[in-house]
């Protein structure tokens, strides 16, 4: 069970996300019995609504957004090294991918234990979760519903180096 000391700090984490989303005009849903809250961004071909955890024990924010769909079963090996491969090039954060259902989480945990939280580094990290994503979602839903093969995955990947 988490310290007093880690509850405040915890608090205190939540309470910045929140007021910088306050301050910006963000419609979002504070939980604050959980320290979490679900925000919804619209991004360049989807609407992005990411969940942001605040976890009192490990100390840590995490940013999360299950991408909407199933990898289909026989692209789901194709699926594995598409996410090995995003995740080789993504600068923060990381794809989740479970191969036995198909399911696709992006994750972006930062830890604050013993360092100063603001509301810039808040926007920062909602920013660059979104920014992965909305880069991503096309890609990785045409390989995982059979529109593309893995070859063509490679391709798209290929051309932003």
């Amino acid at each position: 069970m988490a310290d007093e000391r880690e509850m405040q700090q915890a608090q205190a984490v939540y309470e910045v996300f929140c007021n910088a989303l306050k301050e910006d005009d963000w419609s979002f849903e504070p939980m604050d019995d959980q320290l979490s809250l679900s925000l919804g961004v619209k991004g360049k071909n989807l609407n992005i609504d990411l969940g942001i955890i605040v976890n009192e024990k490990r100390q840590t924010v995490t940013v999360g957004y299950a991408l909407p769909f199933e990898v289909i079963e026989d692209r789901r090996m194709e699926m594995a090294i598409a996410v090995c491969m995003a995740n080789s090039k993504v600068a923060c954060g990381l794809f989740d991918y479970d191969i036995s259902d198909g399911t696709i989480l992006f994750r972006l945990v930062h830890c604050f234990n013993d360092c100063p939280f603001t509301k810039d580094l808040a926007r920062t990290l909602i920013g660059k979760a979104c920014s992965s994503v909305d880069h991503y979602y096309d890609r990785l839903r045409a390989l995982g519903t059979g529109v593309i093969d893995l070859e063509r995955f490679l391709e798209l990947e290929s051309k932003d180096e």
